[in-house]
């Protein structure tokens, strides 16, 4: 974490990767090694390792948050969107009716507006920075106005500042406001600690707008029914590490011995599936994990 922390992300995923390969179903490592990633530009093994996590630890709702937000930028808006509504099921406050409101915005979903009324009954329930992004957002203030009365005095208001700066560039993202969005995501990488969720989410918005793209929404990667159709190689990524962490799980780890086994287990399901999804065969190399 302390290289991460500090900005040194291959570091750091060096060093995560030598903690899994003896924890190999540790998720906050998982989730961690994620982070790192994401701030590499690796987007999709960042999706892998939080889809490892929440095979370890199916109640880590921060790695399904950012699995969406991920999701979001590889284009699966569809995928993105689902992992977003279920962590808003699950958490249910008002920080996190207002992240669905800002991506179901920008993928111009027709129920944003309900999820924004939702944020809007929990504002009292929140602090003074999720007040005025909210206020933002409806139109009371401009974003100007909410960016110079965000508090910063306590290290909990300078976090939720983080959080609100976020949403102010995404405010400009959705009136497509492109250079406001990136002094406001700018600002957000200028923090010494690089170890949080929010320099890793400006990080992303800022390396997608550095390229001058937009997420393409392409179509949901859920297995289709006829036997013909091929879902989305990033699919079948994600339920190989699905399963494989599945089956790490049911495997004893005392000892070398069973350690041994349970590394040739992997090896083995990997290989197998991946060959599978290689030769194009994504369906067989699913039903067979």
């Amino acid at each position: 974490d302390a290289l991460r922390c500090a900005g040194r992300f291959r570091e750091a995923v060096a060093a995560y990767d030598a903690l899994l390969q003896t924890q190999t179903n540790h998720a906050v490592a998982h989730f961690q090694q994620a982070l790192a990633k994401a701030n590499l530009g690796l987007a999709e093994d960042a999706v892998m390792d939080l889809t490892a996590a929440l095979a370890a630890d199916p109640d880590f709702t921060w790695a399904l948050l950012q699995r969406g937000i991920l999701l979001f930028h590889l284009g699966y808006q569809e995928d993105a969107i689902a992992d977003l509504r279920r962590w808003c099921g699950i958490r249910n406050h008002g920080q996190s009716w207002t992240i669905l409101y800002v991506f179901l915005a920008r993928a111009g979903k027709p129920d944003a507006a309900m999820a924004l009324a939702n944020a809007e009954k929990r504002a009292k329930t929140e602090n003074r920075t999720f007040a005025l992004a909210l206020d933002m957002l409806v139109g009371r203030i401009t974003a100007d106005k909410a960016c110079e009365c965000m508090p910063h005095g306590t290290q909990e208001d300078r976090d939720w500042r983080e959080w609100g700066t976020f949403i102010v560039g995404q405010y400009h993202l959705i009136h497509g406001d492109i250079a406001k969005a990136q002094e406001a995501f700018g600002r957000m990488v200028t923090t010494k600690d690089k170890s949080t969720m929010h320099f890793a989410w400006a990080t992303l918005e800022l390396q997608a707008l550095a390229v001058a793209r937009t997420p393409i929404d392409r179509p949901a990667t859920q297995i289709p029914p006829a036997a013909t159709a091929k879902p989305h190689p990033l699919a079948v990524r994600w339920r190989i590490v699905e399963r494989l962490a599945s089956v790490r799980q049911r495997l004893p780890s005392p000892g070398e011995g069973w350690r041994y086994l349970r590394e040739l287990a992997a090896e083995k399901f990997w290989r197998e599936g991946w060959a599978m999804s290689q030769a194009g065969e994504p369906l067989r190399a699913i039903r067979f994990f």
